[in-house]
């Protein structure tokens, strides 16, 4: 198995509410699972499952798997987690939980699903108001003191708001009036929502999701670059040496399912690495070899190297988006750089 497939795999970011086992081994009948596979994810999930709401390790997967065929447990593993049976869940390591007990690592939120119907689009309007939504930005123009003042009233009401910008309600606010009136218009906003609309699902929990569950682009188009700067930099490393490099801004797992993704879009090649035979007195050196890796490896098993086209892959990832503010505002003195 490539590395675009454990990708495609690792980086679901929300999944249902509720799952029918017996419906999804009824569609993977369908798309020609034959029963000796689907036995085995019968079998891994029941393993998985036997541990709870703390899952099972990859050491504990392979353990527990050790009186079966690796290849049968990665391809019962990959439709387990293609079909939201088992989730992949963890800060510092990664574990496998069923999705009956994934509720304490997820969560529960609502996907508000873009529509064209131009009333639904009138309900739908006042949830963008209520989180950085999918609003198209609006450019303040002007003078500088007409644009301060645009600014702020955008930020002071959701008269304005088009579900991008930050709308900060507080009841610390220096004018309580303000603070009075903002919380009305929260309360008055999410009164006109049509939750029945609405899909409730579990989400991860990533710096680069919404709690929606939609992508944000800018986040991870910035942490995307962040982290192919630091394979450029040092080529070669072991991704258990590049996931701790970036904690504690970013967790391990989060880095891992970063760099991942460099992979599916092959910006970055890895491969695990297998250690030779411990070297004995009259031993020949044996060499290192590389081979494909799968989603049971260890981190410290798999060798991450950028590819020579890596800058060029990651701008056709990006496209012709201009980024002109940063997605984090690095000091309480320029406030006006923040998204």
């Amino acid at each position: 198995m490539t590395c675009s497939s454990v990708a495609s795999k690792e980086r679901i970011t929300y999944c249902p509410l509720t799952l029918d086992s017996g419906l999804v081994h009824q569609q993977l009948r369908v798309q020609g699972v034959s029963e000796s596979v689907l036995e085995t994810v019968r079998l891994v999930c029941q393993l998985i499952d036997n541990s709870k709401e703390l899952g099972l390790s990859k050491t504990g997967l392979r353990d527990a798997s050790a009186t079966m065929r690796r290849g049968e447990v990665v391809e019962a593993l990959e439709l387990a987690l293609q079909h939201h049976l088992v989730l992949q869940v963890g800060i510092v390591e990664a574990r496998f939980v069923g999705h009956k007990y994934s509720r304490d690592w997820l969560i529960h939120s609502y996907k508000l699903n873009r529509v064209r119907d131009v009333d639904k689009m009138q309900k739908m309007k006042y949830a963008g108001k209520l989180y950085q939504g999918h609003g198209p930005h609006q450019e303040v123009g002007g003078g500088t003191s007409q644009a301060r003042r645009s600014k702020r009233s955008l930020r002071g009401s959701l008269d304005e708001a088009v579900g991008r910008e930050d709308i900060k309600v507080d009841h610390r606010l220096k004018n309580p009036q303000t603070a009075a009136r903002l919380t009305r218009e929260v309360s008055e906003a999410a009164d006109k929502i049509n939750w029945d609309d609405m899909e409730e699902v579990l989400v991860h929990i990533r710096p680069w999701v919404r709690v929606d569950g939609s992508l944000n682009r800018r986040v991870i188009d910035r942490l995307l670059g962040a982290v192919l700067g630091a394979v450029m930099q040092h080529p070669g490393s072991i991704l258990a040496t590049l996931t701790a490099r970036f904690s504690p801004a970013l967790q391990p797992t989060h880095a891992k399912e970063l760099i991942l993704l460099l992979a599916e879009i092959e910006a970055v090649q890895i491969n695990r690495m297998t250690k030779p035979n411990p070297p004995g007195l009259w031993s020949k050196p044996e060499p290192v070899s590389l081979e494909p890796p799968d989603i049971l490896d260890y981190d410290d098993e798999l060798v991450v190297e950028p590819c020579v086209e890596a800058v060029l892959r990651l701008g056709q990832f990006i496209g012709d988006k201009l980024y002109n503010q940063d997605f984090v505002c690095h000091c309480p003195c320029h406030p006006e750089r923040r998204m």
